[in-house]
C-alpha cells in the first residue's frame, strides 16, 4: 500500500491558466510475478486558481446579467480510480497498459460561444492560450483515460520511453471530447 501527496504550480502566459494542484494518492502495489507489476488505485485533486480581475470581453456577451459566471478556469476538485500493468521483458524493455476514470471538470477554448453553452458552463474566461477570440470554459466532466507505454533501454542508466494515451471526456449538456497525446521521452538516472 503507498499513500503520497503532492503539490504543483502551474504557471502560463496569461493568468487565466494558472494553477495550484494538490493530489493525495492512495495505491496499491502487487508484484504478481517476476514480470508481470499491477498497480490500483485513487485519487483526490485540488485545483486551485487565484481570482481573475474583471474581463470587459466576457461581459460584452450580456448572456444572463441575473447569472454571472466565475472567471476561475482551473478552480475545481476531481477524483478518479485507476488501474496500471506492467510487463517486464527479460532485455530490460517495459510494456505497460493503463486506464483511468476521472470524475471532475474539463476546461476547453472555442472561437463562437454559445448561449447554451455559458448556461452550462460553471466558469468563462478570455483565453490567453491563443491569440484574441478565443473563450475558455470549464464544464464538469467525466473522463476515460486509456494508455499504453513502451519503455526501452538505452544504457545502463537511461531509457527512451514511447507513450500514448487517449481520453474519451463526457460532459454535461452532452459535450463530447477526444483527444491522443503521443509522446516520445529520454530519461537518464544519475
Amino acid at each position: 500500500m503507498s499513500l503520497s501527496t503532492s503539490y504543483g504550480v502551474e504557471e502560463y502566459k496569461g493568468r487565466a491558466r494558472d494553477n495550484d494542484l494538490l493530489t493525495v494518492d492512495v495505491s496499491y502495489l502487487k508484484r504478481l510475478s517476476p514480470a508481470w507489476f499491477l498497480t490500483l488505485g485513487a485519487d483526490y485533486r485540488n485545483s486551485g486558481a487565484d481570482s481573475l480581475p474583471f474581463d470587459p470581453i466576457i461581459n460584452e456577451f450580456g448572456y444572463d446579467p441575473v447569472r454571472s459566471l466565475p472567471f476561475d478556469l482551473y478552480d475545481y476538485d476531481s477524483t478518479s480510480l485507476y488501474a496500471d500493468l506492467e510487463y517486464a521483458f527479460e532485455n530490460g524493455v517495459l510494456l505497460n497498459g493503463g486506464y483511468r476514470r476521472v470524475n471532475g471538470f474539463t476546461v476547453s477554448s472555442t472561437t463562437t460561444p454559445t448561449l447554451k453553452l455559458y448556461k452550462l458552463a460553471s466558469a468563462l474566461y478570455t483565453d490567453p492560450a491563443f491569440d484574441s477570440g478565443w473563450v475558455a470554459y470549464q464544464l464538469e466532466a467525466d473522463t476515460n483515460e486509456w494508455s499504453l507505454g513502451l519503455s526501452v533501454p538505452s544504457s545502463r542508466d537511461s531509457s527512451i520511453n514511447l507513450g500514448y494515451s487517449f481520453y474519451d471526456i463526457r460532459a454535461v449538456g452532452r459535450k463530447t471530447y477526444t483527444n491522443r497525446i503521443f509522446s516520445v521521452s529520454y530519461v537518464h538516472n544519475f
